[in-house]
């Protein structure tokens, strides 16, 4: 801090904002370095740092639980699926089957390449055990293709679709079938 005497006001105002920046600054810094992931800076190196000299403890295996939980976007709980699907729109109407579903998308091998961000409709038969099979109808958009381009070599293409429109009824039969698969 400056002794004040003949120094102008306007001086001093400069050096009084410096001074609280530099406060917060230093206490925004102390903040980050107590947070346990760091606000997504340096959560690798602090991990990996504390792993090798972990060796395998169990403060190690839970810094990875931390950090699979940390990479995690999904809102929805993702389960195995081996569904028939019949998607209308992209390239016309053609069938596929299921690899993984969620309330809020579905992961589907498909014969024909469907660009990303294309709307389309999906048609699935979903088993229940106390109906047989019951149909389910949601529209949804591309969000990913693997291969990401079109290739004649290629027999089976991989979709992600994000739901945009899924009806209650429908929303009911998927968590239905979500929830049966995650208790068994």
């Amino acid at each position: 801090m400056v002794p004040w005497g003949d120094v102008s006001r306007d001086y001093q105002y400069r050096q009084l904002d410096r001074d609280r920046e530099e406060r917060c600054q230093a206490e925004r810094r102390e903040r980050e370095r107590r947070s346990p992931l760091t606000r997504g800076r340096n959560v690798f190196a602090k991990i990996g740092t504390r792993r090798k000299n972990a060796k395998k403890s169990s403060y190690a295996e839970g810094d990875r639980a931390a950090l699979k939980a940390f990479d995690e976007r999904r809102k929805a709980q993702r389960v195995e699926a081996d569904l028939a699907v019949t998607i209308r729109g992209g390239p016309g109407e053609t069938k596929g089957k299921a690899l993984n579903i969620s309330t809020s998308g579905i992961y589907f091998e498909s014969p024909h390449y469907i660009a990303p961000l294309t709307k389309i409709r999906l048609d699935l038969i979903v088993p229940d055990p106390r109906a047989g099979e019951l149909p389910v109808t949601c529209d949804g958009v591309v969000v990913r293709v693997e291969p990401e381009k079109k290739d004649p070599a290629v027999a089976k293409y991989r979709v992600a679709i994000l739901f945009t429109l899924v009806s209650e009824s429908s929303l009911k039969i998927l968590d239905a079938f979500i929830r049966s698969r995650l208790s068994s």
